[in-house]
């Protein structure tokens, strides 16, 4: 509730950014977050609504839950390749979010991760992904492209995904991998492409 902080750099010392340290921090717009930080706890930047940067390096090795949840000026994210796991809710409700960069070293999407992310169009998963959690995708309503790089389908559940972007959106998968997404549960309700059927 810091509210007139407006930038911040966490100094090389810090390992971890504790549980809602900068929560509610309204004019917060700009933050630079070391290669010595390795974990991001719960609700850190929790209604940061000015919050359009954030520069997350290499190291950081969790997102806690709801991280970054309600930040709904923030409009990209590249994560590093030391990243794991997404926290339940760590980008939700980031209303204006329309690119993410998603690493080779993420394995697990968790609940909610990025539900209500409404200006989303298209999200590319790693091969590295093996599980994509309930309500992840939920109600991201622009979301037309889907890229999944694993030659085995992901865990999703029935929601992961909204509804409508199942009956609308495209999934490419990589090459030879067609059948096997259709035949998995959820993945099925998409229209499947192969990587390289036409331009992705």
């Amino acid at each position: 509730n810091c509210v007139k902080l407006k930038s911040i750099v966490i100094p090389s010392s810090v390992a971890r950014i504790e549980s809602g340290v900068f929560h509610n921090c309204q004019q917060l717009s700009s933050i630079t977050i070391p290669s010595t930080v390795s974990e991001i706890g719960d609700e850190v930047f929790y209604n940061c609504v000015s919050l359009k940067t954030i520069n997350l390096n290499e190291g950081l090795i969790s997102i806690g839950k709801g991280a970054f949840n309600s930040c709904t000026a923030l409009e990209s994210i590249i994560l590093p390749n030391s990243l794991k796991a997404l926290a339940p809710h760590a980008f939700g409700s980031c209303t204006s979010l329309t690119s993410v960069k998603l690493p080779n070293s993420l394995e697990v999407i968790q609940e909610a991760a990025f539900a209500k992310c409404e200006s989303l169009t298209n999200i590319e998963f790693p091969s590295s992904v093996y599980n994509i959690g309930v309500g992840a995708f939920w109600e991201c309503t622009d979301l037309a492209t889907i890229t999944c790089l694993s030659t085995n389908p992901p865990t999703i559940q029935s929601d992961t995904f909204e509804k409508s972007t199942y009956n609308k959106a495209t999934l490419y998968v990589p090459e030879s991998c067609k059948y096997k997404y259709q035949t998995a549960y959820y993945w099925n309700n998409f229209n499947i492409k192969e990587i390289g059927d036409d331009d992705v």
